[in-house]
């Protein structure tokens, strides 16, 4: 078993993200992802974070170089004066020229701290669990003997207080995204302990969507990550959606008078979002949403623009308590089509005017129906409608996985 680290700090603060996802291979200059994790700790280091927490996937691919250039992000804010930090590993971490047997150590000796980590900060538990294994589906099964036994060491020692876990991966089926990327091997210990609060990264979902946080037997929280975010499949615009690399987010969590609460951070912009939703950790509270009042077009005007041959349609951002997730494109009244909204703009999606850019279409005139949808698959009460849009060319999506180039746009 690791030794237990202890540490006090004033007015515990903690910034919390995932998935640098470092290039492995030498590049002259910062590439965007650097760009996004130096902007993330910023964010944390201008909000008076004491310390970090890091779910995985630190490297795209594990090298020295890799782990180089993520250590200089840190020092280049922090110099060397670094907060707490607790890094995991991630799938990502795992993978390597030299094959995956070398990533553990190679982890703990740039890093200097094992894969499995258990801190005590002002009393509270936090547990760093790296996964044991590239698997991203079933990572932990090795690992739950030393997950009992430091999760009753917490126990003994305050059974009230929450035990924050990170991983890598959430739990199957729990938080948003988890029903893609989720982790097999975790349910079977996290359904134990009602007092475990579950940090992870892995699929890069929004945490603008309410279901990012899951309150069952516990509590479970995904981190989005600060190289790119990725949706579920079967949109045309997905599933790295437009801009996708431009919004690194996580949380920042308060510690105030035995209350914990999670704020949602733009970790570019140092900008807090959703702030009407703030999501309270502890003392244990279900922050589900009671009701959701249907989405309605209150402006029913539509029209369409024509730019480089592509078909863009433009209305006004329907109104809804929460965010509109997505969009439905009824063409004809045969063909459906589905298109993420910018929910995951955060501040940036928060204007006026909606566009959709219409894709794999043949060339042609089309009737077009258009419903908003939310998070949780209810349609519009209403819908807009417009006759005789033209489209010049069929036209498919582009995605870019990993772009290099500073400030890459699509």
């Amino acid at each position: 078993m690791n030794q237990i680290k202890y540490f006090n700090v004033d007015n515990l603060k903690i910034g919390i993200m995932s998935d640098s996802q470092i290039t492995p291979l030498f590049w002259k200059d910062k590439t965007t992802f650097e760009s996004n994790l130096v902007s993330a700790l910023q964010t944390f280091k201008a909000n008076h974070c004491n310390m970090i927490i890091f779910a995985g996937d630190i490297c795209n691919k594990a090298s020295k170089y890799a782990y180089k250039r993520f250590l200089q992000c840190f020092h280049s804010v922090y110099g060397k004066d670094l907060p707490i930090i607790q890094y995991i590993m991630g799938n990502h971490d795992y993978y390597s020229f030299l094959g995956e047997k070398h990533c553990r150590k190679l982890f703990e000796d740039m890093l200097a701290v094992p894969p499995l980590t258990h801190y005590v900060v002002n009393g509270y538990h936090f547990l760093g669990v790296s996964p044991n294994n590239s698997s991203m589906f079933s990572a932990y099964v090795d690992l739950h003997n030393w997950l009992e036994d430091n999760i009753k060491i917490a126990l003994e020692d305050n059974k009230d207080k929450p035990i924050f876990i990170t991983t890598h991966n959430s739990p199957k089926n729990s938080v948003y995204g988890s029903e893609d990327w989720g982790d097999t091997s975790l349910e079977d210990i996290f359904s134990k302990y009602d007092n475990i609060i579950n940090f992870a990264g892995h699929s890069h979902y929004s945490i603008l969507d309410e279901r990012s946080i899951y309150v069952g037997k516990y509590t479970a929280l995904s981190t989005q990550s600060v190289s790119y975010i990725e949706l579920e499949m079967g949109k045309e615009n997905g599933t790295i959606p437009p801009m996708a690399y431009n919004y690194p987010m996580g949380y920042i969590l308060d510690f105030d008078n035995g209350n914990v609460f999670a704020h949602r951070v733009d970790l570019k912009r140092n900008v807090f979002l959703k702030e009407d939703k703030l999501w309270q950790l502890y003392p244990f509270k279900d922050n589900k949403p009671k009701e959701i009042k249907p989405i309605s077009f209150e402006n029913k005007q539509i029209r369409y623009k024509l730019i480089n041959d592509m078909t863009k349609i433009i209305f006004d951002t329907p109104v809804s308590d929460d965010i509109v997730h997505s969009y439905k494109v009824i063409v004809n009244d045969t063909i459906e089509q589905l298109y993420f909204s910018d929910f995951y703009m955060g501040i940036d999606s928060d204007k006026k005017e909606q566009k959709i850019l219409l894709y794999n279409l043949p060339r042609g005139f089309y009737n077009i129906k258009i419903y908003a949808i939310d998070s949780y698959g209810n349609l519009s009460n209403d819908y807009l409608e417009i006759d005789r849009v033209p489209i010049i060319k069929k036209t498919k999506y582009r995605k870019i996985q990993t772009p290099e180039k500073l400030n890459y746009r699509i």
